[in-house]
């Protein structure tokens, strides 16, 4: 009896899907042929929704059976790749493969491609880069042959402008002179046998009918775009206006710069300034000197950096040229004995004092025996000057200083 319902059950369940036109799976008012519904309508997927389509892992080895046929590849056969496959009455073709993402896609210049909106552009055109031209550009470009204008000699056909065939007269609106020839290709040329020629000035020839060229005989003012020379100046040689013609300046000695003398005055070569120096100075640190003995030249003997232009000597230093010079002299000491003294030193040039250059060191005993003095001074020195540093020792009763060695120098340097 209960297999008998069980029958009569599904006949009516049968009956009940032929009588619909539209067939619904877990919903009782399907909106189309057929109508499936997930567990959670409108709601987050369940692990078990959705439908599976058979899977295979190829069809190339057979044809579809009609259009829309649909089948799932999971493996890579010819040009089809894993993923959805339809017959369209004739191949398989891909319905869906890799996916595709915004970052698929590119685009090169002057397109543009925004990979995080998937837009599509291009940029309007500028100086240095490619673009669409906009509205006001083509009506720039389109009004330019309208904007242009032509007087007489000149035409416009077919976007040539030709210049027309001359005529004895005028050519283009530019006035020529009787004397003067215009060919039909605009060439213009001096007859054989000129009459005269004038240029505003004098040297030019010829001035009577002759055959030939042109030539300037004499010289051509500045003021008519001459030099007022009858010659080519030789190579270096620099051509300066007086207010009249333009006179030559002979090439300086190797080194000499170009020097302005102010307004009014003509340029003049002249060597530029290039300091030198002298040095000497004690290496030894053994001369001795004593109250009783008065002054004495200091023996700083050792030759430093002593450029051309100075002599070093024994203790002196001597100027080859005249001159401002800036002299420094150092003098260090030591007391021998074990009291106190005081050393007083100067600058002499050709033997004579020079005011403003004494100085003075204090010795106090074997303890404190070392002193140092530095005198600097501008002077002025003429060719051959002599320059040497003295010393002496002031006490009422004898002492002796001697030089520290490497400690006294006599420097001299070029202004």
């Amino acid at each position: 009896m209960k297999k008998n319902y069980l029958i009569i059950q599904a006949l009516l369940l049968l009956c009940t899907h032929l009588c619909y036109s539209q067939v619904g799976i877990n919903t009782t008012s399907p909106k189309a042929t057929l109508e499936i519904v997930g567990k959670n309508l409108g709601g987050a997927v369940d692990s078990k929704d959705g439908i599976i389509i058979p899977r295979v892992n190829q069809v190339s080895n057979a044809f579809g059976t009609t259009q829309s046929q649909l089948v799932y590849l999971t493996a890579n056969d010819g040009s089809l790749v894993p993923g959805f496959i339809f017959w369209d009455g004739t191949v398989w073709k891909q319905l869906g493969g890799a996916s595709l993402t915004l970052s698929n896609f590119s685009a090169t210049s002057p397109l543009a491609y925004n990979n995080l909106t998937g837009v599509f552009s291009i940029s309007q055109a500028g100086s240095s880069a490619n673009g669409y031209l906009s509205s006001a550009d083509w009506n720039i470009f389109n009004n330019k042959q309208n904007a242009l204008t032509f007087s007489t000699g000149l035409t416009n056909t077919a976007n040539t402008i030709t210049l027309n065939p001359a005529t004895a007269s005028s050519i283009g609106g530019v006035k020529i002179g009787s004397g003067l020839n215009v060919a039909a290709d605009g060439t213009i040329s001096v007859p054989s046998n000129v009459s005269s020629f004038s240029a505003g000035t004098t040297g030019l020839t010829p001035s009577v009918a002759t055959s030939g060229a042109v030539t300037l005989a004499g010289t051509l003012k500045p003021s008519n775009g001459g030099t007022g020379n009858t010659s080519v100046p030789g190579v270096g040689t620099i051509l300066q206006g007086d207010g009249a013609v333009y006179q030559p300046l002979l090439p300086g000695t190797a080194g000499q710069v170009l020097t302005s003398n102010g307004t009014g005055n003509p340029l003049s070569w002249s060597t530029p300034f290039t300091s030198s120096v002298a040095e000497i100075y004690d290496a030894a640190g053994t001369q001795t000197f004593a109250t009783a003995a008065g002054f004495t030249t200091m023996l700083i003997t050792t030759a430093g950096v002593v450029d051309s232009g100075y002599t070093a000597g024994s203790g002196t230093i001597t100027i080859t040229n005249a001159g401002r010079y800036k002299v420094t002299y150092r003098i260090s000491a030591s007391v021998t004995t074990n009291s106190q003294a005081t050393g007083e030193y100067k600058l002499q040039v050709n033997g004579s004092d020079v005011a403003g250059t004494s100085g003075f060191t204090f010795h106090r005993n074997n303890a404190d025996p070392r002193g140092t003095v530095t005198v600097t001074k501008i002077l002025n020195l003429n060719a051959n000057d002599v320059l040497r540093v003295q010393g002496k020792v002031w006490n009422t009763t004898n002492r002796t200083l001697q030089l520290v060695a490497n400690g006294s120098s006599l420097m001299v340097e070029k202004l």
